[in-house]
């Protein structure tokens, strides 16, 4: 009986190798597919992870971004009222010394003339030391200390001199101090604005 219609008959022969043949292409076939698979979900996964890494960077980058202009305005803000208080300690400090420069020079006129009774300087003294304790600019220039020193100068030009500025030596030193103190008061306020925003070393690695 001719049994070649019967699925369950096994190939004999040249239709065997072909049967194997074709078995192992189509292992072939599938292997090559599953690998295909393999790599496009792995590279999916790295896409992705890569995606995610990227998107995080950006966000932090923006973050440090906004900080920076932020500090940056800050700073601005900082500087230009630094900038304002300079100027009004400046003004200030520069007409207190400049009435506390003619005051002296009046007292040691007293001190150097030979009409005036040297008793009137007590009151003036006494005023200037008062002074440094309720003038506000005066108190961050001037120290009693120093104002006691001067008046302990003897100095006087020439017996005719009519020039009060000629006189004494210690107030004009003292004066120029005085005078540089308040430039670097004014300066020291911006200085100390900008101490408060260092540049931060992660804003340039990341």
């Amino acid at each position: 009986m001719n049994d070649l219609n019967n699925p369950n008959r096994r190939p004999e022969g040249a239709d065997r190798g072909a049967f194997y043949y074709g078995l192992l292409g189509s292992a072939a076939l599938l292997g090559i597919a599953g690998l295909r698979w393999l790599w496009k979900q792995d590279a999916q996964r790295q896409i992705q992870v890569m995606t995610t890494q990227t998107t995080e960077r950006l966000s932090r980058q923006e973050q440090e971004v906004m900080k920076l202009k932020e500090e940056k305005w800050c700073m601005w803000q900082e500087l230009l009222s630094a900038q304002e208080e300079g100027k009004k300690f400046h003004k200030g400090a520069v007409a207190a010394l400049t009435t506390i420069e003619a005051e002296l020079v009046h007292r040691q006129g007293i001190y150097c003339s030979f009409t005036a009774q040297r008793d009137h300087r007590q009151p003036i003294e006494e005023k200037l030391l008062s002074k440094v304790d309720t003038d506000p600019y005066l108190a961050k220039l001037v120290s009693k200390e120093d104002l006691r020193e001067i008046f302990k100068d003897g100095y006087c030009e020439r017996p005719w001199n009519t020039v009060d500025k000629k006189n004494g030596k210690l107030m004009w030193i003292f004066l120029k101090e005085w005078e540089h103190k308040i430039t670097q008061q004014k300066h020291n306020k911006i200085e100390e604005v900008l101490k408060q925003f260092k540049p931060n070393d992660s804003h340039i690695n990341n």
